[in-house]
């Protein structure tokens, strides 16, 4: 599916904007918001509750979410980085946890970022206006909103329709795509080249394929593969993932890690899960070498990390190689130039084949790879390759 602007794409009167926008203006009054608060609006908004089958509890704690995006772009928040984490670790304490996941949560691995958490990976990847972000699955768009207020260009992508509705009200001024986040590089429009990554992948679900424990490393592969060089990359993972694991270095080669953090464990608890996390950022062709696994038992201490981290150096320009003044004097001589046998080329005939509206399923993955397959074309009577691509 192509890339396209969101602007012309927004329903004005849609209910999901009207409920997120309520408890948004609740937020920008310094209100807390109570599970009651959220369903009184959710009801309101669809003009019913969720026993009429109007919307699902799992529907208002997305809801919730865009609540939070709305209410960060228009907020004033703090200059400060520790004062701006406090506030945000307050404001996530004030809603309500949530307590209820949906199939297709399940199915996608739809945990988003908490906005604290959030906060920090864009704090690492050191975003500025003149970057381009991509967020490979954006979400509701919690992570993606602290790259917005450093004014970078926004790249989002998201699979799941209901998602990529939210992220139509939140950012109509970004840019949307509706792939599948492990083939992102593949999908992409290869003219947007992003400067930052931010990417909180499933951990171990794939699209077709249920569990899959490869599902994270193969979106950070895709990512890494589509970011410019130079370009940073700061990622959410499970605690389980090593980085001295023979997949982990398939998955990041030409990038190195620049900081390593293990955030406490219960980052995730207000919405709904006791996932230990880590923070990782890379720098895609960087200067190698290793760096320490930090343990931070407060997101304080994480940010202490971040704002502790080695500046990275700029790249040296390597000097022209020139011909030595020793052999300067020497006179140039022309050798002819052999001539060769014309080639004489196979016959071509025309090809049968058809063209498909949607890509064709991935085959069974081998390790954090994905075997080759075209996408978009069934050619009549092709064989099949005799080796996995």
């Amino acid at each position: 599916m192509a890339t396209h602007p969101l602007a012309l794409t927004l329903p004005l009167d849609d209910p999901a904007r009207t409920a997120a926008q309520g408890i948004a203006d609740r937020l920008s009054e310094g209100c807390p918001v109570a599970r009651n608060d959220l369903l009184a609006e959710m009801t309101s908004a669809f003009g019913g509750s969720s026993a009429d089958g109007l919307w699902s509890l799992r529907d208002a704690y997305d809801v919730l979410e865009l609540a939070q995006v709305l209410h960060l772009k228009n907020a004033t928040l703090p200059a400060d980085a520790n004062a701006r984490l406090a506030q945000l670790i307050a404001m996530t304490a004030a809603l309500p946890t949530q307590s209820v996941r949906s199939e297709t949560q399940i199915a996608f691995q739809q945990f988003s970022t908490p906005a604290p958490i959030g906060f920090l990976a864009a704090k690492a990847a050191a975003i500025t206006a003149h970057d381009i972000v991509l967020e490979p699955s954006a979400g509701t768009g919690l992570l993606a909103v602290h790259a917005h207020l450093a004014g970078a260009r926004l790249l989002l992508n998201d699979i799941d329709a209901w998602r990529t509705r939210l992220l139509r009200h939140a950012f109509p001024e970004g840019r949307l795509s509706t792939h599948d986040g492990e083939l992102i590089d593949d999908m992409l429009d290869p003219q947007l080249v992003p400067s930052v990554v931010l990417l909180n992948p499933p951990f171990s679900r794939s699209q077709g394929r249920a569990r899959d424990r490869h599902a994270a490393l193969r979106h950070l592969r895709s990512a890494l593969l589509r970011l410019a060089p130079g370009g940073r990359c700061a990622v959410i993972l499970p605690d389980r993932i090593e980085t001295e694991d023979a997949d982990w270095l398939h998955a990041t080669a030409g990038a190195h890690a620049r900081l390593h953090l293990d955030l406490p464990p219960d980052a995730y608890a207000k919405h709904g899960t006791g996932q230990a996390v880590q923070l990782i950022l890379l720098e895609k062709d960087g200067a190698g070498g290793s760096v320490p696994r930090q343990t931070c038992t407060t997101l304080g201490a994480a940010l202490a990390a971040i704002d502790a981290m080695a500046t990275p150096c700029a790249p040296q320009p390597q000097p022209i190689s020139r011909p030595s003044g020793l052999f300067r004097g020497l006179t140039r001589r022309t050798r002819p130039v052999c001539s060769r046998a014309a080639v004489t080329l196979p016959t071509t005939r025309a090809v049968a084949y058809h063209r498909l509206d949607a890509p064709a399923p991935a085959g069974e993955p081998q390790g954090i790879y994905l075997p080759y397959r075209p996408s978009r074309l069934l050619i009549a009577d092709a064989r099949e390759h005799p080796s996995a691509l």
